[in-house]
């Protein structure tokens, strides 16, 4: 049985014309009359379970938004993106190309979705983030700001990437690990259990980062270093090769001096 019908209120949007909806039975918080939001056609929306599209949302091509899912504010979907479960997107978000966003997911603002990118569980992107590639983020992860994951890099497990930090290659941030500030973390590389990069650090190649170890200023972990403990690795740092370093263990400077 439908649940809403295509309205003479239509739009032009990036050379598509769509068509204002509008409920003509009850379901869920929508009632029958209740204006929602624009598509181009009815394979972009369904008709069999409670989704719906409120607001000015626009979708349009080949995406299509099911289960619980809700589009609101100026939002955009399109591509052959899929909405669905009970993920909420709204506020300017542009979801597009082949991304999957579902689960409890909650997406807006400015932020930006597309290529290959999963997004599930109980994540929230907002700001200007871009999430495209390969990338999956999943869990209780919190991607803000101007901050950047793609290729296949994973968020998961409660981390957090913000400000303007980048997120790249096959890295991964998890278990309440922290990416901030202009922190570039790429390559293998992992930083998880609390563990924090942030101002202008650099992670890269198969480094690990994890515990409650912190890298900050202009610092440079990379290779096949281990970082680990309460230890704090700032400014002009560079720990690099084969080596594993606790709060207890030696550093080197710019020039591989030991500090």
């Amino acid at each position: 049985m439908k649940k809403y019908e295509l309205t003479d209120d239509s739009i032009t949007f990036m050379g598509r014309k769509l068509f204002r909806i509008r409920a003509i039975r009850s379901f869920n918080d929508v009632a029958a009359g209740d204006l929602g939001g624009y598509i181009e056609k009815e394979e972009n929306l369904s008709h069999d379970d409670d989704a719906w599209i409120s607001g000015d949302a626009r979708i349009f091509d080949d995406a299509r938004i099911f289960d619980d899912a809700h589009i609101y504010g100026n939002s955009c979907i399109c591509g052959n993106a899929y909405i669905y479960g009970n993920a909420r997107i709204g506020g300017n978000a542009r979801i597009c190309g082949n991304a999957r966003i579902y689960g409890n997911a909650r997406i807006y603002d400015n932020a930006r979705i597309y290529g290959n990118a999963h997004i599930y569980d109980h994540v929230n992107i907002s700001g200007n983030a871009r999430i495209y590639g390969n990338a999956y983020i999943y869990g209780n992860s919190c991607i803000c700001g101007n901050a950047y994951v793609f290729d296949d890099a994973q968020i998961y497990d409660d981390a957090c990437v913000g400000n303007n930090a980048i997120v790249s290659g096959n890295a991964k941030v998890y278990n309440y690990a922290c990416v901030c500030g202009f922190a570039i973390v790429s390559g293998n590389a992992k930083v998880y259990d609390n563990a924090r990069v942030s101002d202008n650090a650099r992670v890269f190649d198969n480094a690990l980062i994890c515990g409650d170890a912190w890298i900050y200023d202009y610092a440079c972990v990379c290779r096949n270093v281990r970082v680990f403990g309460k230890l704090r690795i700032n400014m002009y740092d560079r720990v690099y090769q084969n080596t594993q370093v606790s709060e207890i263990a030696e550093k080197q400077d710019y020039y591989g001096r030991k500090k």
